[in-house]
């Protein structure tokens, strides 16, 4: 009955450590985990605020084009003004410019600086048009940018739910493993405390003095 009590002891031993590696090894995975999280949330910290950037950066070539439009809008209105104009001045007959003692020589100059002035703003037209086309460019580059980096940060925020699911099996698996070492560390001390009653009985030679039985027993073992 010793040896075999000995040997159940030894067996629980190994069997309880086996236990306590397991859950340490989950603890260990955990920790690897919670370094993933950290990581993931960094990653989506900085996708956040490329993001914030990207968007204020949107704003302002919005803004900027609303206003290019407002310029072209106005010049346009501008250049229709002094065509009119030039309509009703080339609808003017010479005997309506003699008959209205207009001078002929400031006639033609009104007509001409409408006319520059007509040329100068169709001009700016044409150069505010091409400002207007760059930033509208420029706004759906950084649209382009913004949608790849909003993407960037929905796929490492899948990585990390991913993640958090791996952690929270584990933590589920290690409440099980320490629960079962628990019990089992119970069952090693209750089986150490019935061996250590076991040894501490008298082994008694036949017409000898008496031994405890532990000492006699690992003697008998050698």
């Amino acid at each position: 009955q010793a040896k075999a009590e000995c040997a159940g002891l030894k067996a629980l031993q190994e069997s309880n450590a086996k236990i306590k590696g397991e859950k340490d090894s989950i603890t260990n995975e955990i920790k690897a985990i919670d370094t993933q999280i950290q990581i993931a949330l960094q990653k989506i910290k900085v996708q956040n605020r490329i993001i914030d950037q990207l968007t204020k950066d949107i704003k302002v070539k919005t803004t900027t084009v609303s206003g290019l439009e407002r310029r072209i809008d106005k010049n346009v209105q501008s250049v229709g003004r002094i065509i009119s104009l030039l309509n009703d001045r080339d609808a003017i007959s010479l005997p309506e410019v003699i008959l209205g003692q207009k001078n002929f020589s400031a006639f033609y100059t009104e007509v001409d600086q409408f006319q520059t002035l007509n040329r100068e703003l169709t001009s700016l037209i044409v150069e505010v048009k091409a400002e207007k086309q760059q930033t509208e460019v420029e706004k759906q580059a950084l649209e382009d940018r913004k949608d790849k980096e909003t993407d960037a940060r929905q796929s490492v925020e899948a990585q990390k739910r991913l993640i958090d699911r791996k952690k929270a099996e584990k933590k589920t698996l290690l409440t099980l493993k320490t629960s079962e070492y628990a019990s089992s560390q119970k069952i090693v001390l209750d089986q150490k405390a019935k061996v250590a009653q076991i040894r501490s009985r008298l082994f008694k030679f036949q017409d000898g003095e008496g031994i405890p039985f532990g000492d006699a027993y690992d003697f008998a073992v050698k």
